[in-house]
């Protein structure tokens, strides 16, 4: 089945290097069913009771799934891997984790959706990474704005691409949500198209965050650092 790829991840890919690996895909309502009549064809029957989890949603984690598979098995081994040997887990906070066959993988993953969107990372260093993708009519912007006690003057596009920065951030801190509490966001400036954030949690961990906009969408990577480096696209 053929899925179509975001070419807008290319110009986060080329440059993050050989490190950090982002996909993206539309998933239209035709390709859902045929995701979930295939879905042993990328999952094994351990993913497969997790998958049809009544809180979980179908499509999207095999899609998921799918994704993180394709490019761990590229990664690592090639086209020669057998997909079913790499397993896509869950924590009990619900952050996932890769296993091959029996043995934990040093690979860390995120993944996020929103419509007809999926989108994942991988990083193989084993960095800390988030990602989070959010269409900007998802969210009751007037409530975030009061709770978050945000500018009057933040356009929606502006809260938009802090509410994902936020999220993946999260996501990067694996799931410490208290640290992100008073999680402080500062826009570094715009490179290709891609706005550079750098944000600081309430324990002084760092966080350099990418945010691509397209079609309503925004989509931003958030990488956990110890230092506030310079962010270089």
């Amino acid at each position: 089945m053929h899925l179509k790829k975001q070419q807008l991840i290319s110009s986060m890919n080329k440059g993050l290097g050989e490190e950090i690996t982002i996909m993206a895909l539309t998933v239209t309502e035709k390709q859902r069913y045929k995701l979930i009549k295939g879905a042993n064809i990328y999952c094994n029957s351990h993913e497969l009771k997790t998958i049809n989890h009544p809180r979980h949603n179908v499509w999207q984690s095999i899609a998921a799934r799918m994704l993180i598979k394709l490019a761990a098995r590229d990664t690592l081994y090639g086209t020669n891997k057998c997909i079913k040997d790499i397993q896509i887990l869950r924590h009990k906070s619900g952050r996932p984790y890769i296993k091959i066959r029996q043995e934990f993988s040093k690979l860390t993953t995120s993944i996020s959706h929103s419509r007809n969107k999926i989108a994942i990372v991988i990083s193989r260093s084993g960095l800390p990474v988030g990602i989070d993708i959010e269409h900007i009519n998802s969210c009751n912007w007037s409530v975030i704005r009061g709770f978050f006690h945000l500018p009057e003057t933040m356009s929606e596009s502006d809260m938009l691409n802090w509410w994902v920065v936020r999220e993946s951030c999260i996501k990067a801190s694996c799931d410490e949500i208290s640290l992100l509490d008073n999680l402080k966001v500062s826009k570094r400036g715009s490179r290709e198209n891609i706005d550079l954030y750098c944000a600081v949690d309430s324990q002084g961990n760092y966080y350099n965050s990418f945010v691509r906009m397209f079609s309503g969408f925004a989509i931003a990577l958030s990488i956990k650092s110890e230092t506030d480096g310079e962010v270089i696209i």
